[in-house]
């Protein structure tokens, strides 16, 4: 049986191009929403760096767009957004632009802000503060209760409203008793996920115990020169960015999943661990706290000899390791796809007046 309504059709804009935590939740949506009759298709502002499912062609520039540019973007999107009912912006820019270009086409932008305010550049705070400030969201929702509190102290015009990511569907692979050795970091190589202390604490824990490090950015040079420094060899081994699915396979056949950052919203790969029963060894911060509730392995920020303990505690016993990870993967079922979906079509359904119903079948 299929609910009647009337169709809606929404533009979903994404700042920048590239394998991260918005761009996977554009992915989810585009696949999902049209199992509520929603016609939906994405752009990206500019392009970072390719990526599956997306082409270049959903790119409105090759890259980051000059400031001098911005009116013309503008411009661009607005026409665009003619052809659409709503506008669905995820992160900084996209956000501020979509809710500029829908001024006067009476079309609701609803903003999603994946991380931290204060993660945002100064310009792009300026121009969330202003579309703030104006009323131009017709919605906002924030990804963790940490993200919900700082829109709220904001003073936005309408309250914020939580939507968590969701973790992958994955099916649990069986794990077969023996030594656990295998560790993997997946991340930006940026500051604020503070691999520096991963691998000071990687040359205090048992040597037997192993380091993959997924992912490419600004300090991998510094990073592979901390490693050599700190006489890890062949202990360590700096993979690069690869894609999703690779991902997802080197989460899956690690022991444990080491994040020691400083500041996230909800972290999508520790989401991924979760899914796959792979036992989450964690900085002590609240994202960290709240995604992993009582299945964490916390340790205090910096804090490489805590770490480090906490590496020996899993690689030392099958039994405590299984039994972390079974708390891990049963934590996951928190972050389900009906959790996930409802937040979105709640949203959607208080911007646009429109009411939406699951299509079924019989």
């Amino acid at each position: 049986m299929t609910y009647e309504r009337r169709p809606l059709r929404i533009l979903q804009l994404v700042t920048q191009l590239e394998p991260g935590g918005a761009q996977r939740v554009a992915a989810e949506l585009q696949a999902r929403l049209p199992g509520f009759g929603v016609e939906i298709e994405t752009r990206f502002l500019y392009c970072k760096r390719p990526c599956s499912p997306w082409k270049l062609g959903d790119c409105l520039h090759d890259q980051v767009p000059m400031m001098a540019k911005v009116a013309g973007l503008i411009r661009r999107v607005r026409s665009d957004l003619r052809e659409y009912d709503a506008a669905l912006t995820h992160t900084h820019y996209a956000n501020a632009i979509g809710a500029l270009a829908a001024g006067g086409t009476s079309r609701p932008v609803i903003a999603v802000h994946h991380g931290p305010l204060d993660w945002y550049p100064r310009r792009a705070r300026t121009l969330d503060a202003v579309c703030r400030r104006a009323g131009l969201y017709a919605a906002e929702l924030g990804v963790s209760p940490a993200v919900v509190r700082q829109l709220e102290a904001a003073k936005p015009k309408r309250p914020p409203q939580l939507a968590l990511n969701l973790a992958p569907q994955l099916r649990r692979r069986a794990r077969e008793h023996r030594h656990r050795s295998l560790a993997v970091v997946v991340g930006r190589l940026a500051n604020e996920k503070d691999h520096a202390t991963v691998l000071r604490a990687m040359s205090l824990a048992p040597h037997d115990i192993r380091l993959r490090i997924i992912g490419g950015g600004e300090l991998h040079e510094a990073i592979a020169e901390l490693s050599d420094s700190l006489g890890l060899g062949n202990r360590v081994t700096l993979v690069g960015e690869v894609e999703r699915q690779r991902v997802l396979s080197e989460i899956a056949r690690a022991d444990f999943l080491i994040t020691a950052s400083i500041s996230e919203a909800l972290p999508m790969t520790v989401l991924e661990a979760m899914s796959s029963g792979t036992p989450v060894i964690a900085s002590n911060i609240e994202a960290h706290r709240y995604t992993l509730g009582e299945s964490g392995l916390f340790f205090s920020l910096g804090d490489e000899a805590a770490l480090a303990r906490r590496l020996a505690e899993l690689a030392s016993s099958d039994t405590v390791w299984q039994l972390a990870a079974d708390r891990v993967f049963q934590e996951a079922q928190r972050f389900s796809p009906e959790a996930f979906v409802r937040a979105y079509v709640s949203a959607i359904q208080g911007a646009t007046g429109i009411r939406l119903a699951k299509i079924t079948h019989s």
